[in-house]
């Protein structure tokens, strides 16, 4: 049995991103016999950082060291999310140390950079890609959630590619499926018009105004509209968009309902949300961004587009949208690349040999 330890700021309860996929590991983990724990903040704790106009991460480090020191040596793996794994220079092997890069900072300022405020852009720069660097540097093995990734880790971090695994995160799906016209009546979404659907939090980096440019278009010539899984700014909000905060366990209604999932991010790490779609047969339109290139084919299961093609972007969505037969083949075809490249089993499975291959190595330095 090995004993393994994850590190991660937020319990796994709150369902974001990075919080569903330690979750998913460590259930996998422990259905194959092995022992799995979380080390996180307390809600106290976390209590104090909601009064703050942005976390902390020294703060937050400093908080999980002062509990991770006392069991570390329990563990055979001490497993850090990102940043965190500026805790691993204070822990010495054994055990073995193991970060996983659900995105960069590096990758996050050379995208988007220019756009962040001066006093922010200074604090991510100074502080957050340094500490992410020193980390990942002091891991005895790194994961990388995407090859997009983990090209950002060589170019930014300086680290040898051969000491980076790929490990995708894997996409869980609710198994249900409901008519597309019985889930629109249900929720109330217009039950003829073409559906557009995103999950974004409505930012300079989500590209929300290169989303609300093409869907724009869009609207006008398909009478398409935009449903938004989370918020959109006022000054960039239209009468052609539907709002709707539904819990995780629902989304997949609202993924089901729609037509073609919008993707226009100039930065992420990885794409969780576009997977989700796409496992539900929702043919998605993304920028060359994350995870994208990795899991989508022209003309198979989806389409890629350049980077802020605006107008090439218009053009895959409107031949989705004017051709059902083409939706129905690129977004089965979509299911069946989560199905078979995003599963539990398989991110599981790859994490096992991550930590099977630094435990020997760590066993050969003693």
């Amino acid at each position: 049995m090995m004993r393994a330890l994850l590190v991660n700021t937020y319990p796994t309860r709150v369902h974001w991103g990075v919080e569903v996929v330690v979750e998913t590991l460590m259930a996998g983990l422990r259905r194959k016999g092995h022992k799995a724990d979380l080390l996180c903040l307390s809600d106290s704790e976390l209590a104090v950082l909601q009064t703050m106009h942005f976390p902390e991460k020294f703060l937050i480090n400093s908080l999980l060291l002062s509990k991770l020191k006392p069991r570390a040596h329990k563990y055979d793996v001490v497993h850090f999310q990102a940043y965190n794994s500026y805790l691993a220079q204070f822990i010495r092997p054994p055990p073995a140390r193991v970060v996983t890069l659900h995105g960069s900072s590096f990758g996050l300022h050379e995208r988007v950079g220019r756009a962040m405020a001066p006093h922010r852009l200074a604090y991510s720069h100074h502080v957050i890609e340094r500490m992410e660097c020193k980390g990942v540097q002091s891991c005895d093995a790194v994961v990388a959630v995407s090859n997009a990734v983990k090209n950002e880790a060589v170019r930014g971090y300086g680290i040898a590619p051969n000491k980076i695994t790929v490990v995708n995160n894997a996409v869980m799906l609710e198994k249900k499926k409901s008519p597309k016209d019985a889930l629109r009546k249900s929720l109330h979404l217009p039950a003829e018009a073409p559906l557009l659907v995103t999950v974004t939090r409505g930012d300079y980096t989500k590209g929300t105004d290169m989303l609300v440019r093409v869907c724009e278009r869009l609207h006008h010539k398909h009478g398409a509209k935009l449903l938004v899984i989370g918020r959109i700014p006022p000054n960039l909000r239209r009468d052609w968009m539907i709002f709707a905060k539904p819990a995780h366990n629902e989304i997949w209604k609202f993924y089901q309902a729609s037509d073609v999932y919008m993707n226009t991010s100039r930065y992420e790490g990885f794409g969780l949300a576009m997977l989700e779609a796409m496992g539900y047969g929702v043919p998605a339109v993304s920028f060359k961004v994350g995870i994208a290139p990795d899991a989508i084919r022209n003309n198979s299961n989806g389409y890629l587009v350049n980077r802020y093609d605006t107008l090439d972007y218009y053009d895959k969505v409107g031949k989705l949208l004017s051709n059902e037969r083409l939706r129905t083949r690129l977004g089965s075809e979509a299911a069946k690349t989560v199905k078979r490249d995003f599963s539990p089993e398989k991110m599981v499975n790859g994490y096992l040999k991550v930590y099977d291959s630094v435990l020997n190595e760590v066993s050969k330095r003693k």
